[in-house]
């Protein structure tokens, strides 16, 4: 495994992110639209328990001063709302001293998230096809009336991700490390989209 490790710190302690998935704000002021404001969906922390924690409420309360000095700004993560309920969860690394894995997931049911400890994933379309386009067809069949089948991964990839004509049906969040991220349209009718690729002879 490698990672690719940021420093952050908070007032209080300093640990580092192996991974991070969020959606760009409109407005970065403290006084925006709950709407406007940058979303961390997914966040994973490496570091002591007390140092992990800090940080961890630092993000939550979104008070204090988040430094990351590897992206030499404090965005994209400090006065992000990593908004609750989220789930955390934590592993120890070694007792000796002491070391956790923290990561945090916020539970939209619109979220795919891909992600594995260690791994950097390529930033070229090509490449993320062949791995995004399963999850698709995963979250395609959980979501919609269609079957669709595991074949059309790479398909739903270039029709949504990969087209132009329909750029809005999955949003590709910004990311760090060891993820990729992206939330599809709650209203898109994907039964349509896989009813005229039928139809066009483009899948069967």
């Amino acid at each position: 495994m490698a990672f690719d490790l940021a420093e952050i710190s908070a007032k209080e302690g300093r640990c580092w992110v192996t991974g991070a998935a969020w959606r760009a704000g409109k407005n970065y002021g403290w006084n925006e639209k709950i709407s406007d404001r940058p979303q961390i969906y997914y966040i994973s922390l490496i570091g002591t328990p007390a140092n992990v924690t800090s940080v961890w409420a630092s993000l939550i309360k979104r008070k204090g001063d988040i430094t990351i000095p590897m992206w030499n700004y404090t965005y994209p993560l400090a006065g992000m709302a990593l908004d609750q309920p989220a789930r955390r969860m934590t592993r120890v690394l070694c007792r000796d001293p002491k070391y956790i894995h923290c990561t945090v997931v916020v539970p939209s049911p619109h979220l795919i998230l891909i992600t594995q400890p260690g791994m950097i994933y390529p930033y070229e379309n090509a490449a993320r096809q062949a791995i995004v386009g399963p999850r698709l067809v995963a979250y395609i069949n959980a979501h919609s009336r269609a079957v669709c089948k595991p074949e059309w991964g790479e398909w739903l990839y270039a029709k949504t991700l990969g087209s132009y004509t329909n750029k809005n049906a999955i949003t590709t969040l910004d990311s760090h490390g060891d993820c990729l991220a992206y939330v599809a349209h709650p209203h898109l009718n994907w039964d349509t989209l896989i009813e005229d690729g039928i139809k066009l002879g483009e899948i069967s």
